[in-house]
């Protein structure tokens, strides 16, 4: 029987490496296995983590909507809470909209803004109501004398 004759690695691989020589491979084989590693989470995934988009692109899940769509919503929030006619936290008006909570924030900011909803509270404990309307043809309450702009 032969015995397998080993391998030898060349000459020049034995001697020792100056110390910018060996800097220079241990940044190479350090980039060559990132680069492996992050080659396979990309292909496989971690369990339960989400990796990070790229610059410049959207995040996966994540839906732009129109402003026509979040009309619609803040009619339908102005629609409850004329329902209820009480204030109301933006989990029980999702609640009645069979939506979530972070669906029904931004739409209900915007009426905020606009003068349609009052918000009272902070954070967890804020509630939104229907600003009430004053009646058109109805004096301002300083009995008209306000300047008028020409």
């Amino acid at each position: 029987m032969q015995r397998h004759a080993r391998r030898l690695p060349p000459a020049d691989a034995c001697r020792p490496l100056t110390p910018a020589a060996l800097r220079n491979e241990l940044r190479r084989l350090g980039r060559a296995f990132a680069d492996q590693i992050f080659g396979l989470v990309e292909r496989q995934g971690l369990p339960g983590k989400r990796l990070q988009p790229a610059r410049g692109e959207p995040a996966p899940g994540r839906v732009r909507r129109s402003a026509a769509e979040l009309r619609e919503l803040g009619e339908r929030i102005v629609v409850v809470l004329r329902a209820r006619r009480e204030p109301m936290s933006i989990g029980a008006i999702a609640a009645e909209l069979g939506a979530t909570a972070r669906e029904i924030a931004h739409p209900a900011l915007l009426l905020v803004r606009r003068g349609v909803l009052a918000r009272t509270g902070e954070r967890r404990g804020a509630r939104y109501e229907l600003v009430p309307r004053r009646p058109a043809g109805r004096p301002r309450g300083d009995g008209g004398r306000a300047r008028r702009r020409r």
